[in-house]
């Protein structure tokens, strides 16, 4: 299982595959993060798999987050892909596809 972190102070999202078209995962992740001080806005899509978290950063921090995630079984830090590795990887698919074109 892979996942996708992109934070800037103020704002995390995180695609969770396990949540993907789970709702009853997502009430849960959703339940586990509302718990935290400084969480300003969570919006989460069983669609995408995708939790968008708007926190103020003076009371908590994107670790925070991630940490609360890990600790509940819905995160894992040695399986996240960079931005950098999907950037090539889609690189790659492009050019495939282009080659067979």
């Amino acid at each position: 299982m892979t996942f996708y972190v992109h934070s800037v102070p103020g704002r995390l999202r995180v695609k969770i595959p396990l949540i993907k078209v789970r709702p009853v995962l997502a009430d849960m992740v959703q339940d586990v993060l509302e718990d935290l001080q400084g969480l300003e806005n969570l919006e989460i899509k069983t669609v995408t798999g995708s939790v968008k978290v708007n926190y103020d950063p003076e009371m908590l921090t994107c670790d925070d987050i991630l940490t609360c995630l890990e600790k509940t079984g819905f995160f894992d830090r040695h399986a996240v892909q960079s931005t950098e590795h999907a950037t090539s990887k889609g690189s790659h698919q492009v050019s495939l596809a282009i080659g067979k074109a």
